[in-house]
């Protein structure tokens, strides 16, 4: 995430294992999920 904010990179490309794009997960997305994991590990 560091590396992606340093180049101001926003997304990328998610690919299958033949190099074929399936989707695209943004800087936004791997917040959300680190919140996530971040509130399982340590509950309220």
């Amino acid at each position: 995430m560091n590396k992606m904010r340093e180049a101001e990179v926003r997304h990328l490309p998610v690919v299958d294992a033949q190099g074929k794009l399936v989707g695209i997960v943004s800087f936004r997305d791997i917040m959300d999920i680190a919140a996530l994991l971040l509130q399982h590990r340590f509950p309220p």
